[in-house]
């Protein structure tokens, strides 16, 4: 809603359903109902579902609403994962070199650039089908 993140989807010439203002009282992260996320959110092109720490989503009955999971756009930020070394590259170059999640955003968003590696977003091989 309000992050780093949103700002270079806005940099990819993306658009986010749910973004807010930047309020320095709040964190970056917030709860949302699904019922909200439905209505702001259902024809979204494309959707970041899920990062490292989230679980895949199994409602199908929930998920197909979305027009992304209907056209196979759905993509989670967990890439660049090394759990034997309890590391996430995402939390540490992605900060330092925001050009390389930008890669996968523009990748993301242009179909016809998805043949080119990802880097930290990718298409979501875990969330129900």
């Amino acid at each position: 809603m309000r992050n780093a993140d949103a700002k270079l989807l806005r940099d990819a010439n993306g658009h986010n359903p749910l973004e807010e203002p930047d309020d320095p009282r709040r964190d970056s992260f917030n709860r949302i109902s699904t019922e909200a996320l439905l209505a702001k959110g259902r024809d979204a092109d494309c959707w970041i579902l899920r990062d490292t720490h989230s679980q895949p989503f199994s409602h199908v009955a929930t998920l197909s609403q979305f027009r992304a999971y209907r056209e196979g756009c759905l993509f989670a930020s967990d890439g660049m994962q090394k759990a034997d070394a309890d590391a996430f590259d995402y939390y540490e170059m992605a900060v330092i070199r925001p050009d390389l999640l930008l890669g996968d955003i523009v990748r993301m968003l242009h179909p016809a650039l998805r043949d080119q590696p990802f880097r930290y977003i990718r298409p979501d091989e875990k969330a129900a089908r």
